[in-house]
């Protein structure tokens, strides 16, 4: 499924960072995970902290400063550990920690070839805990796994 986006979300200074990123999502999860996610509707949001109590964090620097977070309720943090690490995880540790980094890597990776300059990624930051990723503006969707939820953040 493609997400679209409408014209009051073209707007906001990274909206070009949306379907890229979202195609990316699909990809890393088809190929790692072997599974497709269900996008939801893209959310404007204001400020505020993360979804769910695992994220990670990239920040794009170029022709779009914007920061990218992909935040994991914990059932679907430990799956991505599980299946990726071939090992069952129960609980979050290092391990839970790295895989969801390396999500975040290959999403953010696989996409910034594709945007104009391309632009300068920094390296993935997990967070145990909501964070506030962005202070500003920034565009949230919401996707449904098998797996459990997630959500890509996208702000500045």
């Amino acid at each position: 499924m493609t997400v679209s986006v409408s014209e009051a979300h073209r707007r906001h200074s990274c909206s070009g960072l949306v379907a890229p990123l979202a195609q990316s999502v699909q990809s890393v999860f088809a190929t790692m995970l072997h599974m497709t996610p269900e996008p939801g509707s893209i959310l404007p949001m204001s400020g505020g902290m993360t979804t769910f109590n695992l994220s990670v964090v990239v920040q794009l620097t170029g022709t779009c400063h914007a920061i990218v977070a992909i935040s994991f309720e914990e059932r679907a943090a430990l799956s991505i550990a599980s299946t990726l690490r071939v090992q069952q995880h129960s609980a979050v540790n290092d391990e839970v920690i790295d895989a969801i980094g390396e999500m975040g890597n290959l999403i953010v990776g696989h996409t910034r070839p594709r945007l104009p300059g391309p632009p300068t990624m920094s390296l993935p930051k997990v967070f145990v805990g909501r964070v506030s990723a962005s202070r500003g503006p920034r565009l949230l969707i919401p996707y449904a796994a098998a797996i459990g939820d997630f959500t890509l953040e996208i702000g500045q």
